[in-house]
């Protein structure tokens, strides 16, 4: 987004992250993050910067099988883990009235059993696309994100990668590498908009 701008500069690229770190751009206080994945679509997509792709007809195949109905109490769950949090009471009800405003709500995203299969299943995923790993994590939406990348007709994940400490092209596939953790589903798919 900053190098899009007419003249791209360290102080734009700091609007520009406020833009998308922030409910609908708009910086108020440690609960105004997007602090769930699920924050992050929903503000993105009101300002038109991505969207979430949730497969068609007219592309053949729609992978975008499983449902997961957003249950999030994560950060209300675990004040400690969050030292923004401590001794702020009102901080404290704003993220739970965040958590809240998206419960019960139904997302669609590509069950690992279909994560295997190439192009001719997946094509509704692009190279670049954002990918964020739906979890069963209590609490939790999402546990991860990347990008996809395309490798001898095999969906990848480039990531910064907490093993290897810097930002990695998998050289697993993406089913193999969910498959080594249990509590990964799937995946949702945002594309960021005029891409």
């Amino acid at each position: 987004m900053t190098v899009r701008e007419d003249s791209p500069s360290f102080d734009t690229f700091c609007r520009k992250l406020e833009t998308i770190r922030y409910k609908d751009g708009k910086r108020n206080g440690y609960p105004s993050r997007n602090h769930y994945f699920s924050e992050w679509i929903a503000s993105n997509e009101r300002q038109g910067i991505v969207y979430e792709v949730k497969g068609r007809k007219s592309d053949g195949y729609v992978p975008f099988t499983a449902v997961q109905k957003l249950k999030l109490s994560y950060m209300s769950s675990h004040p400690d883990l969050y030292p923004m949090l401590k001794g702020r009471a009102e901080d404290f009800r704003r993220i739970r009235e965040n958590e809240q405003e998206l419960n019960g709500k139904t997302v669609r995203y590509v069950p690992l059993s279909l994560l295997d299969k190439g192009k001719d299943v997946l094509g509704a995923i692009h190279d670049g696309d954002i990918l964020a790993i739906v979890t069963k994590k209590q609490g939790l939406d999402t546990s991860h994100l990347g990008l996809a990348v395309w490798e001898q007709g095999r969906l990848h994940l480039l990531n910064a990668s907490s093993i290897h400490k810097k930002v990695v092209l998998e050289p697993m596939t993406l089913s193999r590498y969910l498959r080594k953790h249990p509590s990964q589903l799937g995946v949702r798919v945002v594309r960021i908009a005029g891409l």
